[in-house]
């Protein structure tokens, strides 16, 4: 265990492992989808003001949403 850092008791799931588990429960049609996505590779946290960057992020980010191996990277 790092000192001075505490991690949460949680349980993480892979994309493959949480369409298995909700498949089980009786959910179909399941689209895993990114929550934060790739836009962290762009450096910037802040939301861009010029309206041809901002199409741009989106434009990426609709791009890359449901790339299993793109979800779960973390954001750093």
């Amino acid at each position: 265990m790092c000192e001075g850092f505490s991690f949460p008791h949680s349980y993480f799931h892979t994309p493959d492992g949480i369409k298995e588990e909700l498949s089980s429960q009786g959910f179909g049609n399941i689209d895993l989808i990114s929550v934060e996505g790739i836009a962290h590779a762009f450096g910037d946290y802040t939301l861009p003001t010029d309206e041809k960057e901002s199409t741009r992020l989106l434009k990426c980010i609709e791009l890359t949403e449901s790339i299993p191996e793109l979800q779960g990277i973390p954001v750093i």
